[in-house]
């Protein structure tokens, strides 16, 4: 591992987080700077942010933009930003105009800066590298003339996941998980990504019309999953 001062430093992978693109490294050394953390939590869009890199074999190269939205993957939440990004700035930090890092770049999508917010590298630190699963394969639909007018179709539980065995069936609507109520498939990632395996999940279901309470113990995810 090479510093900004040019120090090289024997580094060992101490874990690896692969739906994040993140690695933990140690060195031995002491008294090394180190960057304020700040609270991607708080983060709002139109927010100032600069990202900061070594794009295309430039050295410590910046760029400014704003949040454009705090968008939710399949893996957990995303900062996008309307920063230009390039090869070389994957791994450096995104920070706030008072330069706290509240993100860790990653990649474009649709010509958006993806960066995985400081919150999410505080937990894979921790050891925190495994969110709570479900286990269902799901997509939006609406749901005419109830209460809620938008729900997620259960396609497939996943043989031997937490929903198979809590009895959530393929059919089943999902309205509500804990106190989030489900519009979209990324409603359900933003809310497993809080929670910790073993922990039981309240639903709400739709179950041939019929509206049903079942609780669901969240599991280990495998790979990221839901």
């Amino acid at each position: 591992m090479v510093l900004a001062d040019g120090t090289t430093l024997a580094a060992t992978v101490t874990a690896r987080d692969e739906a994040h693109d993140l690695a933990a490294l140690r060195v031995a050394a002491n008294n090394l700077p180190t960057a304020a953390i700040g609270d991607s939590d708080s983060l709002r869009v139109g927010q100032v942010v600069l990202a900061m890199g070594n794009p295309l074999g430039l050295t410590r190269a910046l760029t400014m933009g704003i949040v454009h939205t705090l968008g939710k993957g399949e893996s957990g939440r995303w900062i996008q930003a309307d920063i230009r990004l390039a090869p070389g700035n994957s791994g450096g930090p995104l920070v706030d105009v008072e330069g706290k890092v509240i993100g860790i770049n990653s990649m474009i999508a649709g010509g958006l800066a993806l960066a995985v917010p400081s919150s999410l590298v505080i937990r894979f630190l921790a050891g925190d590298t495994h969110p709570a699963y479900l286990g269902v394969r799901v997509q939006a639909v609406r749901i005419p003339d109830t209460e809620n007018d938008h729900g997620l179709l259960v396609l497939e539980t996943i043989n031997g996941g937490p929903a198979a065995r809590g009895g959530l069936l393929p059919g089943d609507l999902l309205l509500t998980a804990g106190r989030a109520t489900l519009h979209d498939p990324r409603d359900l990632p933003a809310t497993l990504r809080d929670l910790t395996p073993g922990t039981p999940l309240p639903l709400t279901i739709l179950r041939v019309g019929v509206r049903r309470e079942i609780t669901i113990v969240l599991g280990e995810s495998p790979a990221g999953g839901q």
